[in-house]
């Protein structure tokens, strides 16, 4: 089991200074979750809405619905332009949502620096592994022969992370797109249909299948800027490339680790609302018996206020144009 793990938070005492505090009495509050049940995301979601009803003026429901749909998107614009703009709608979404505004604004339906974050569950460090039968184990492995590898979102990790290290670092991936969400990815590995997937270290190590226990699973990269502290002897994706613009590249689709399992508001909504909302998420968080239940389901809790994300949204705005435009070639052009 591994114990959770909790980022002090600076706040202010509950509801101070918040003026009119929604008061959600009687009411109930749908809980979106941007992909399938049973994976990560759907887990943090279920964790949250079993807690943060009590923590909210009124104690309202807290129900969880699963709208999966273009790798997290469909979500997002739902809570965008559908869901009621008065604190009975938020969501979990794909943490790429903001890189895939950058590389595709014509596509969007949403603007996410007009959406109110409300707080983030855990960061994320994304991974790749590969199946203990695969003879593919090392970066070198991946620069001399083609390896394939399970894809989902057009923008998720899955896909683009590879593509990259194609273009920077001669790797040989090739994408086989089209996966609904993790659970189907790790499927077909199990299988032997792709020889490597990506996932979030969160959600491998809480093990429940017993695949790390077993030593079913080789770790082959990480998908950040640097080396996650527990596990220091797998490469990040950084190492492999070879300029300061390739980098940078990295960083920016990088920073949705550091949005991670995030809750987000639709835009417009009072301010009042928006900050009742934030202040009783990190009062849920740093419930105690939330924390517990979190380390009996090996689930970490890296908690951000609402502010926080607010600001990392903001800076995947501030990457240059150009290097964007790289970026989008390269994933487009499938290399």
């Amino acid at each position: 089991m591994f114990v959770a793990r909790a980022v002090a938070v600076a706040c202010l005492p509950l509801f101070a200074g918040l003026g009119h505090a929604q008061d959600f009495k009687g009411r109930t509050i749908n809980l979106i979750v941007g992909f399938p049940p049973g994976g990560g995301y759907d887990l943090y979601a279920r964790l949250l809405s079993r807690a943060y009803g009590a923590s909210l003026p009124g104690r309202p429901n807290i129900v969880v619905q699963n709208m999966p749909g273009a790798g997290g998107l469909v979500a997002m614009n739902f809570i965008y332009n559908a869901a009621p703009k008065d604190g009975t709608a938020i969501a979990v979404v794909t943490p790429t949502v903001g890189v895939y505004q950058r590389l595709y604004p014509g596509d969007v339906q949403y603007d996410m620096q007009k959406v109110n974050w409300v707080g983030r569950i855990t960061s994320n460090t994304a991974i790749q592994y590969t199946w203990h039968t695969s003879k593919f184990r090392t970066v070198s492995d991946m620069r001399s022969r083609e390896i394939q590898v399970a894809g989902t979102g057009t923008t998720s990790p899955s896909m683009v992370v590879p593509l990259l290290l194609n273009a920077f670092a001669d790797t040989k991936f090739k994408v086989i797109a089209g996966y609904p969400g993790g659970n189907d990815s790790r499927l077909a590995l199990e299988r032997g249909e792709v020889e490597a997937v990506s996932s979030n270290w969160s959600t491998v190590k809480d093990d429940r299948n017993g695949w790390l226990r077993d030593k079913k699973l080789i770790i082959t990269l990480q998908y950040g800027v640097k080396r996650n502290p527990e596990l220091p002897d797998i490469p990040s994706i950084a190492e492999l490339v070879k300029t300061e613009d390739q980098r940078r590249i990295i960083g920016f689709f990088a920073s949705s680790d550091e949005i991670g399992v995030a809750v987000v508001a639709p835009p417009g909504l009072d301010p009042g609302v928006i900050a009742t909302m934030r202040a009783s998420f990190i009062a849920t968080m740093r419930d105690p018996t939330l924390m517990e239940e979190a380390t009996r389901m090996g689930l970490d809790l890296d908690i951000l206020s609402g502010e926080e994300l607010q600001k990392i949204s903001a800076n995947a705005f501030e990457t240059p144009a150009p290097l964007i435009a790289q970026a989008k070639q390269i994933i487009d052009n499938k290399q």
